[in-house]
């Protein structure tokens, strides 16, 4: 059966009666409304979206996302730096992208959906696969209140949210297949479904729904770019009707003005159904805007897009709607059918006890392959009280792994969430999942009760976002207080030299409230520090990574205010002079790439080492126990006034143990209270699999042969061990090595080792960028000064010796080498590197 339905020319003027009508599909009345809410009834195995090859995989993508062809092949037409992809249509068939700053729509476009977040994303980003159909300007997607004289981007710089008050991206939720965006305009939460549906004469058009609530004030909505210039504008969507009107549904109304706007592949045709009465098409620096008029009563309504296809120039086809769509979208806000019921189930390793080894590594088997091709590089983790584990991974999949018992032999890996942008940190807190991204912080929850992530909130999206490649946002720890923190590397430059343009956020530790609200920057001059570590008492450390200004990884202590040592990404004025020192340097046959820090909990389920730190070492695939202690401040540099008093020294000691990836993120477990950590291999390291989850178990029976105290003295250094020392062995100066040597700290990326009474070396090759690097032969010497072990005094209870060493003073690296046996006749031979600032008394 055919529907008349009134033929919207451009504008109506006189009485609808005066213009003939139009046959057109039933689809395009209401029963094209029911029949999209009976589809959110069907199983998901029915409503399954294909992934075409070469595509990415999954309904939504959230990254930097390109829209369209520019003016080179390479450059998209439209980009969104913190933009999201969603699938829509039945199949999946076309795709909307949303920038996530401006709360704007890109674009939109059908076929296939976009290419995949490869691992480095080094400039290439998800970009939209298919033919498009229009995208979009720079500007804010809403506006709230009425029409502004010019239709602008009021940030102060290109990147990050617009300024409060104006339009907030709040989140998204998942219903099946229906994806539900949620704003803020001027204190408004409004909803917004996007959608794709076909009709049948073959046409198909493009839908944005969305929901606001009772408003005294008039709202504006992007609408589409490039508006042909004959459109009415300024006049309303619709105009009313005396008495009713044959083969309208809406007998009060029919249509005032369809605008069209010109598109990547022929004319658009724009329209409203639903909008609150008094709502006008406006133009605003050549962008179309639909203006939605104030009302009294909840609205919901559907902004229309469909492209004339050659045959029909003037749209005489297109399958116009009246009225307001049947569908209630805050309805949809409480969960759907499951997109991943099927768990993984993976056996994993126990390592075979051994007499002399107090740790040993068990293996967590990651589940590759799975159903759904996911990429298991693992960026973060946490654990639920009960001892399930929440595991997040770079390619933005979460999961949660639950099995984690002695015998790891039936762990079960449960898809939870998934298109997450470079997922590198991830918080349990009070049972929610919270995820850090390039894009923000996020907080994940399960809805329904399905397993699965319904709400999908951006708990803080403040941070700034640029095209760099490189600039990752590392780890999410908690304080005491509640608070979040984070790192965001800076945008070093292809090839590990040197710069992008620098932003506000670049190389900065950053620091959320507990309510998400406010976000602010706890220190600066970070060039990647990938991990972060925060104690009991909210004890800041951070890593840092040979490069630019870098002269080797570094291991942090935090002040608030602090500068840790990158130039360009200082974000004061002057330009430091000076830096912040380290708990320690390392050198690169120690760690070549740090990864982020652990507190041991203050009991004995994990040996001797309860209430110290561990660092990670992404580079060599490393655990390392952290020798600190605090001396006076006095005389040691700093970038924060008034100077400290007291800064935090100290060194670092290898576990006996390896790990298959590259380590960056560690946890206690807090029902066995054992070591968990994880990891991945996506650039320099000496990992052999692309992620793991393995765990360090300790073994009472065995003991500890390790140090696990340092203290530097005017006269020399005291070693404490976690064991009784052979007194003879421990006691023979034959036995001790120690060297020293410094670095330079520059603009160079990285830095010789130099002799403690040399001159500094200056670099003498000419980079790519201009600036003045160490050649290859430069950095190969290795210019140590070897210091003399006068004596080695063993204590009474034989668990330190003390090192006399006349010529000790503050250096940057210091290697105290050993070999002695313990007192059960257990071989010692390990080193401890280590940094001394300041020397006590005694």
């Amino acid at each position: 059966m055919l529907v008349n339905i009134w033929w919207p020319w451009p504008s109506i003027d006189s009485a609808a009666a005066d213009f003939p009508a139009m046959p057109v599909s039933p689809l395009s009345t209401r029963s094209l409304f029911a029949t999209a809410l009976i589809a959110l009834t069907l199983p998901l195995s029915a409503q399954k979206m294909a992934t075409r090859t070469g595509e990415a995989p999954g309904p939504w993508i959230l990254g930097t996302i390109g829209v369209g062809k520019g003016v080179d092949a390479k450059t998209p037409k439209a980009t969104a730096l913190k933009g999201i992809a969603i699938k829509i249509g039945d199949q999946g068939e076309a795709a909307i992208a949303y920038d996530l700053d401006l709360c704007r729509v890109v674009g939109v476009w059908t076929g296939k959906f976009t290419t995949p977040m490869n691992l480095m994303s080094r400039g290439d980003y998800p970009t939209a696969l298919g033919d498009v159909s229009f995208t979009t300007g720079e500007g804010p997607g809403f506006i709230a209140g009425k029409a502004p004289q010019v239709w602008k981007d009021a940030r102060p710089e290109p990147f990050g949210p617009l300024p409060p008050g104006q339009a907030r991206f709040k989140g998204f939720f998942v219903n099946g297949r229906k994806t539900i965006l949620k704003w803020n305009i001027g204190g408004i939460d409004v909803l917004e479904m996007p959608g794709y549906d076909e009709v049948m004469n073959g046409g198909a058009y493009f839908t944005r729904t969305f929901y606001v609530p009772p408003t005294k004030q008039p709202m504006q909505i992007l609408v589409a770019g490039n508006p042909q210039a004959d459109n009415p504008f300024d006049v309303p969507t619709h105009k009313r009707t005396e008495g009713a009107v044959e083969g309208l549904e809406d007998k009060e109304r029919v249509m005032q003005s369809t605008p069209w706007v010109h598109g990547d592949h022929g004319e658009v045709m724009i329209w409203a159904a639903g909008d609150p009465d008094g709502s006008m098409w406006r133009k605003l620096n050549g962008q179309l805007a639909l203006e939605v008029a104030p009302h009294a009563r909840p609205a919901t309504f559907q902004v229309a897009y469909w492209t004339a296809p050659a045959r029909d120039p003037d749209g005489r086809g297109a399958p116009l709607f009246f009225h307001e769509p049947d569908i209630n979208l805050p309805a949809l806000l409480k969960g759907g059918p499951a997109h991943w019921p099927e768990p993984v189930v993976t056996e994993g390793d126990t390592a075979t006890a051994k007499a002399d080894s107090a740790y040993v590594v068990d293996t967590i088997k990651v589940p590759e392959p799975n159903p759904w091709n996911a990429p298991m590089f693992i960026g973060g983790f946490d654990f639920f009280p009960d001892g399930r584990a929440a595991v997040c991974t770079f390619h933005g999949d979460v999961f949660i792994v639950s099995g984690i018992d002695d015998t790891l032999g039936h762990v079960t890996w449960k898809r939870f969430a998934s298109g997450l942008y470079h997922a590198l940190g991830l918080k349990i807190v009070n049972g929610d999942i919270y995820v850090t991204c390039r894009d923000g912080l996020w907080h994940l929850r399960d809805l329904n009760g399905d397993g699965e992530a319904d709400s999908y909130e951006a708990f803080n999206f403040d941070v700034k976002v640029t095209k760099s490649f490189h600039e990752f946002v590392f780890d999410l720890q908690t304080d005491p207080q509640g608070n979040f923190y984070f790192a965001k590397a800076g945008p070093v430059k292809n090839g590990g030299r040197g710069f992008d343009e620098v932003m506000a956020h670049h190389g900065s530790l950053m620091r959320v409230s507990p309510d998400g609200s406010k976000l602010d920057v706890v220190a600066t001059g970070f060039r990647a520090p990938n991990g972060i570590g925060c104690g009991p008492h909210g004890e800041l450390t951070t890593g840092d990574n040979e490069g630019t200004w870098t002269p080797v990884c570094r291991l942090n202590w935090i002040k608030p205010g602090g500068f840790y040592g990158v130039v360009p990404l200082a974000h004061r004025d002057p330009l430091p002079t000076d830096y912040d020192r380290p708990l320690c340097w390392m050198p690169k046959r120690v760690d070549n790439s740090s990864g982020g820090q652990v507190w041991v909990p203050d009991d004995n389920r994990w040996g001797p080492w309860r209430g110290q730190l561990l660092h990670t070492s992404y580079g060599t695939c490393s655990l390392f126990g952290v020798l600190r202690e605090e001396v006076s401040g006095a005389n040691v540099p700093s970038a924060i006034s008034p100077r400290p008093a007291t800064v935090m020294q100290g060194g670092v000691v290898r576990f006996p143990v390896n790990f298959q990836s590259g380590i960056m993120r560690a946890r206690f477990n807090p029902k066995d209270g054992q070591l968990y950590v994880a990891g991945l291999r996506g650039w320099q390291t000496t990992a052999v699999k692309n992620g793991c989850f393995q765990r360090v178990r300790y073994q009472s029976a065995a003991p500890v042969r390790m140090p696990i105290g340092l203290h530097a003295t005017k006269r020399g250094v005291r070693l404490d061990f976690a064991c009784e020392l052979d007194a003879a062995s421990a006691a023979d100066v034959q036995n001790w090595g120690v060297e020293v040597w410094n670095y330079i700290w520059s603009s160079a990326y990285g830095s010789p080792e130099i002799s403690t009474m040399g001159a500094a070396v200056t670099p003498t090759e000419q980079g790519k960028d201009g600036a003045m690097q160490y050649t290859n032969q430069q950095m190969a010497q290795k210019k140590h000064d070897t210091l003399t072990v006068k004596s080695a005094t063993v204590s009474a209870d034989k668990k330190s010796v003390f090192l006399e060493i006349p010529e000790i003073k503050p250096v940057m690296q210091m290697a105290i080498k050993f070999g002695i046996r313990s007192a059960d006749g257990g071989e010692i031979r390990s080193e401890v590197i280590n940094t001394i600032h300041a020397l006590a008394e005694k």
